[in-house]
């Protein structure tokens, strides 16, 4: 296999640049613009460098800086290879406590860097130019915004130990239980995101210095409701999901670890990880290990890439000079930079370079063969029979809502949700309609689903439906299937919400949405909208809101319609929203009282 390198391709006709040494002071600059830019100027006031990889001639490879808790940067200590090779945008990196599965990627970009540093390979142009705009902090065409794409998807941080390992053979020399083992934590962690199965199949058991371990899976349910994104006691329901995930995989117990094949091409034994998915835990055929050998690079990275899109975790190994690991890819950003869960409690979770140099831009070692750090993954892992996402995927939380219409320009409007579905058994779908201010409108939603269906066509979840104008403080009440029509004034954002009605039930559905819009509302509100005011105009901290003493609620909505703060006032004179946080440009005030609501338009500028 190939070693996946830190310089970018050489292509005819790229310019090449003579690298050099790469100071503190000038990676700390890189890493302080760099994630300036996803968390903000206050988070990088406290960036300092806690750790430097150096080779074994003493000589710097790269950087890594904390910003406080607020996450961490990895800068290259030669700017002939990529500036940035990992970011965190939360939580620190721990020197002292660092993954093991980490130290494996960890040490292949020490010695990549080594051997471009050591071989005089040239920065390309496009290198050159990233670590010019991260200097000056000017941005280039060919520095990208690092925004995040997929995911993370996974929200487990899950652990070898402690509780983790409870049912884990307990080890004669220390009295202590064995390590889970980072195989079983990576597939613990991949199944959990299912929720699947509710029971295995059949029965295994192994011979071991433990004894024989033996798990009957067929007899087992998963109590994934059980299941915490973290455990700080004992937990049944998880120790039990690993300690079977162990047996299934004929884990090699130990005190200070324990080990395991993931895919069958690299296991000498029938049991591994591809196997027991499919065999034990009645996942879907898809589920099917890959190996980069067989890959070009971008071949590599387009086949993660594929696999997230799809909302499919992905079990990753690989090995370095430490040894052999498995951890957890489960999103990307617009870099190719992928999000790794490295199965350690939350520790060094982040975005790392996955191919992170060329190999053709060093010669000997490129194409096939030379730099052989042994990647591998299980991809296609989802439940059996399980759908195939729709078109309006990734919009599991209301704020990835996909919306289904960029305005309403006349009369009414019929928006049908053609090919959704619930396609995976932890699947919740958002949408929302903008509806342009100035006037009322009467939104009507139907669900047609397995229950109840009036088009003529037949679907195979039974889901319930629910909606709501501001999301983040309430959802009207589900319904089977209709929901009551509800009167928007003054327009902006509605939001609808799709669930199933048995937690873990997957299957078709359609939400037909009808609006009817009404030119004669919030323009002729009476007198009493004489006695409301909003100022000053523009704003700069806060905006108030004089009221009279009426019960009334409040809401600001940007310019494409996201409500960014709402309030309810009961017998105030004057309420007040606070806008000293908020990006200058013009907003919506929306005033709601009673039977009647006022939009005013402000600027904020500070």
């Amino acid at each position: 296999m190939k070693k996946f390198l830190l310089v970018a391709a050489i292509a005819t006709g790229c310019n090449m640049v003579t690298a050099k040494p790469v100071d503190v002071q000038t990676a700390k600059m890189v890493a302080s613009h760099f994630l300036r830019d996803k968390i903000g100027t206050d988070a990088v006031q406290d960036m300092h460098l806690v750790y430097t990889a150096k080779s074994t001639a003493g000589v710097a490879n790269y950087y890594i800086f904390n910003a406080g808790d607020k996450g961490f940067v990895t800068v290259t200590a030669d700017d002939c290879v990529k500036p940035v090779i990992a970011y965190s945008t939360e939580g620190g990196f721990d020197p002292n406590n660092i993954p093991t599965n980490a130290t494996g990627l960890l040490d292949n970009y020490k010695e990549q860097i080594s051997y471009a540093v050591e071989h005089n390979v040239p920065a390309t142009g496009i290198i050159t130019a990233q670590w010019s705009s991260l200097i000056s902090d000017k941005p280039v065409a060919q520095r990208t915004t690092a925004t995040i794409t997929v995911g993370p998807l996974i929200t487990t941080t899950w652990n070898q130990l402690p509780y983790y390992n409870a049912m884990c053979p307990v080890d004669a020399g220390t009295g202590e239980q064995a390590v889970a083992g980072c195989v079983a934590t990576a597939t613990a962690q991949v199944m959990k995101y299912w929720n699947y199965p509710a029971t295995g199949q059949g029965t295994h058991s192994y011979s071991t210095t433990y004894g024989t371990l033996n798990a009957d899976f067929g007899a087992t349910t998963y109590d994934w409701a059980s299941m915490p994104n973290a455990v700080s006691a004992n937990n049944n329901a998880v120790a039990t999901l690993i300690y079977q995930i162990g047996v299934a995989v004929n884990m090699n117990y130990s005190a200070a670890s324990s080990g395991a094949y993931v895919t069958k091409a690299q296991s000498p034994v029938t049991n591994c990880a591809e196997y027991a998915l499919t065999t034990y835990f009645k996942y879907a055929s898809t589920t099917h290990g890959i190996e980069r050998s067989n890959f070009t690079d971008q071949q590599w990275i387009d086949a993660l890439k594929s696999e997230l899109d799809n909302m499919r975790p992905i079990i990753y190994a690989g090995f370095g000079s430490a040894g052999g690991h498995c951890w957890v890819a489960d999103g990307y950003d617009a870099n190719n930079m992928f999000h790794i869960n490295w199965g350690w409690g939350g520790v060094s979770n982040g975005y790392f370079e996955v191919d992170a140099m060329n190999p053709s831009a060093l010669g000997a070692g490129g194409g096939s063969g030379g730099f052989n750090y042994n990647q591998h993954a299980i991809i296609g892992i989802q439940p059996d029979n399980m759908l195939t996402a729709d078109n309006y995927e990734n919009n599991n939380v209301y704020t990835a809502a996909y919306q289904l219409n960029k305005d309403v320009t006349i009369g009414n409007m019929e928006i049908k949700t053609t090919g959704s579905n619930l396609s995976v058994s932890n699947d919740i779908d958002y949408y929302s309609i903008y509806l342009p201010a100035g006037d009322n409108y009467i939104v009507k939603a139907r669900l047609q689903d397995k229950n109840s269906s009036t088009d003529g066509n037949a679907y195979t979840v039974n889901a319930q439906l629910a909606t709501s104008r501001n999301p983040r403080i309430v959802w009207g009440a589900y319904d089977d299937s209709v929901l009551a029509d509800q009167t928007i004034n003054g327009g902006g954002m509605v939001y609808f919400r799709v669930a199933p009605v048995v937690l873990g039930d997957m299957g078709t559905y359609v939400l037909d949405i009808h609006v009817e819009r009404q030119t004669t509302g919030i323009n002729e509100v009476g007198t009493e909208v004489a006695a409301i005011s909003v100022y000053p105009n523009p704003a700069s901290t806060e905006i108030n809101i004089g009221l009279d003493n009426k019960k009334a609620d409040i809401s600001l909505v940007d310019m494409q319609g996201r409500t960014v703060q709402h309030i309810t006032a009961e017998n105030q004179s004057t309420a007040k929203l606070q806008v000293g946080s908020l990006a200058n440009g013009l907003y919506l005030v929306h005033i709601t009282s009673g039977d009647v609501t006022i939009t005013r338009k402000v600027s904020v500028a500070h």
